[in-house]
C-alpha cells in the first residue's frame, strides 16, 4: 500500500511536480485511458506478466502512441529486465532504479516480444547521482549505448522520455509504446529526493539528418 501511494504521485505520468526544472506532462490530470491492464512479455524463452496503466495518444497522421506506467513498485519486473539486459550483453555496473522499454508495437494490443524492443533507457544510481543511459538496437540486432546522451537527471520525467523517444528511438514517428518499470530503489529515492536533485540540462542534440 505504501509503494502504491508513492508511485501514484510519481506516475501521473511520471513526475509532474515542478522545482522550476520539470515541465508538466500534458496527460497529467486526465487519468489513464486503461487502468490495471495486464501486459505479457515473452523474452529469453520466458514469459512474465504485470499490470500497467496506459495513456493512449492518437496522432493526426494515424500513428498511435502509448505511455505505459506501473501503478506501483514492480521489483520482479525490474529484475526480469536486469536479466534481459545481461542476456543482451548490456553491462550495468551501478544500482538500477528504473527502466523505460521502447517498443515499435502497441503494448496494450499484443504481447511484447524481443524483436519489438528497439531501445532501453536505464536509470542508474551511484552515490547521490541518478544517471540516464540510452541503449539502441542496431541493424545487426545488437544493443549499443548512445554515450553522448548519458546525462545526470533529477528524476524520471515524461518530457525527458519523450525527447529521446522522438529524436533517437523513433525519429520516423511510427506507432510505438514506452513502458516504465520502477523498482524498490525508486521508492527509497523518491522519499529522499532532495538528496539526489540536480538541474536537468538538455545539452544533447537530436540525431543529425544523414543527408
Amino acid at each position: 500500500m505504501k509503494h502504491a501511494s508513492i508511485l501514484a504521485i510519481v506516475l501521473c505520468l511520471l513526475v509532474s511536480c515542478n522545482r522550476n526544472t520539470i515541465k508538466i506532462d500534458e496527460t497529467c490530470g486526465s487519468g489513464p485511458d486503461l487502468v490495471g491492464q495486464t501486459l505479457r512479455f515473452n523474452l529469453m524463452n520466458k514469459s512474465m506478466t504485470s499490470t500497467f496503466n496506459i495513456y493512449i495518444k492518437n496522432e493526426d497522421d494515424g500513428t498511435k502512441k502509448e505511455s505505459v506506467t506501473t501503478p506501483g513498485i514492480d521489483e520482479n519486473m525490474l529484475q526480469f529486465f536486469i536479466k534481459y539486459c545481461a542476456d543482451k550483453n548490456i553491462v550495468l555496473k551501478d544500482h538500477i532504479m528504473a527502466f523505460v522499454i521502447y517498443t515499435n508495437s502497441i503494448a496494450s494490443e499484443s504481447t511484447v516480444n524481443d524483436d519489438q524492443i528497439k531501445g532501453i533507457t536505464v536509470y542508474t544510481v551511484k552515490g547521490n547521482r541518478i544517471m540516464h543511459h540510452l541503449y539502441l538496437r542496431d541493424s545487426n540486432n545488437n544493443f549499443y549505448e548512445e554515450e553522448n546522451v548519458r546525462v545526470r537527471v533529477p528524476w524520471i520525467t515524461a518530457n525527458h522520455i519523450s525527447f529521446y523517444k522522438k529524436n533517437y528511438v523513433f525519429p520516423d514517428n511510427q506507432s510505438n509504446s514506452n513502458i516504465l518499470i520502477v523498482g524498490d530503489l525508486g521508492s527509497k529515492i523518491w522519499k529522499n529526493l532532495d538528496l539526489y536533485w540536480t538541474s536537468m540540462k538538455y545539452e544533447v542534440n537530436p540525431r543529425p539528418d544523414p543527408k
